[in-house]
């Protein structure tokens, strides 16, 4: 009787400790910060998360096209959310959620660059080209990112290491628009030193830093008081490096937005897209989409009426029709 009573209880005992054994698995997509890039290999794919970071429906997927039509009369809101009317309207509210998406996915793109540009010089496992490379490429994606949020947002905080909590991120205060503009031209100076890729264009290149640099110091002029004129001329002599041999279209223009995103002679820097990691442009543009919005007739009349980039940037969406819709992105899939 004694051993009956005891075989169950041993067979329980047994049970709890396998179900206990399965329960407390560790997590596959979790790891502590400094188990997350310990030598070359993860490195690089720390690398392609942060890549992975600007493919977001809250950055080039879909937010950062909205916020820069909508206000600027390029595009109308037609559809259901009324919060992308109050964009259009310029009554943006501190909760308006496609505002708040945007600042979050910038952020969350900082910190992955953060968290690269902090912990590979750390690894002496990571051979010293594939660190220079990871790190130089981490500073394009940092000062482009820095670049887009001062660009919207003017006075924004400027974190330059991993946020580790809630709590440390809510002690951030707003860092000057220029102190910001100082940081980013640093970032694309390193990274300009270290990237060695010259023929990837869905990654850094240097003429890719050349073209952002060209771009922050003609927004840097607008607002730099005194020293506009320098900037004007950086900038001019930055985009003249990139335009250097590049003097003519070499495709034809309707072959920069295919449906399915491919490269062309022209690209300088290009964000992936695949039907998995998709973007929604088509979706919201077009009128095969939800036709969330669509581009208003003051931007077709800025086009000439022999202008070939006219019908593959917007048309009829119809045959017929007075209404547009997006030629730009012609597809609803968003490869």
């Amino acid at each position: 009787m004694r051993l009956d009573r005891t075989l169950p209880a041993a067979f329980l005992l047994l049970l709890a400790a396998g179900c206990d054994k399965v329960l407390t698995t560790s997590p596959q997509s979790d790891l502590p910060a400094d188990q997350l890039i310990v030598d070359s290999k993860s490195a690089l794919g720390a690398l392609t998360g942060a890549y992975d970071g600007l493919q977001s429906l809250s950055y080039y997927g879909l937010d950062m096209e909205l916020l820069g039509d909508l206000p600027a009369d390029n595009s109308t809101w037609v559809g259901t959310y009324q919060f992308l009317g109050n964009i259009e309207d310029n009554q943006i509210a501190a909760d308006n959620p496609e505002v708040t998406d945007m600042w979050t996915a910038l952020y969350q793109e900082i910190d992955r660059d953060n968290v690269i540009l902090t912990r590979v010089p750390e690894v002496a496992a990571i051979d010293d080209a594939t660190k220079k490379e990871v790190m130089g490429e981490a500073y394009f994606l940092r000062a482009l990112t820095y670049h887009n949020l001062v660009k919207f947002w003017g006075d924004v905080p400027m974190p330059l290491a991993p946020t580790t909590s809630a709590d440390q991120a809510s002690t951030y205060t707003r860092t000057p628009m220029l102190q910001v503009y100082t940081q980013i031209l640093s970032d694309l100076d390193n990274a300009a030193s270290m990237i060695s890729n010259t023929s990837d264009t869905r990654r850094a290149t240097p003429m890719a830093v050349q073209a952002i640099r060209a771009r922050v110091l003609f927004y840097r002029a607008s607002v730099s008081g005194a020293n506009a004129t320098a900037d004007y001329t950086a900038a001019l002599a930055a985009a003249n490096a990139v335009l250097a041999g590049r003097d003519t279209l070499t495709v034809p223009f309707g072959n920069l937005f295919t449906a399915t995103g491919s490269n062309t002679a022209e690209d300088i820097f290009r964000v992936s897209f695949t039907p998995a990691e998709y973007n929604e442009l088509g979706y919201y543009w077009l009128y095969a989409g939800r036709t969330e919005v669509r581009p208003t007739k003051e931007l077709a009349n800025t086009f000439a009426a022999n202008d070939l980039r006219k019908p593959v940037t917007l048309g009829p969406r119809t045959s017929g029709s007075s209404t547009l819709h997006a030629n730009k992105w012609p597809t609803t899939i968003g490869a």
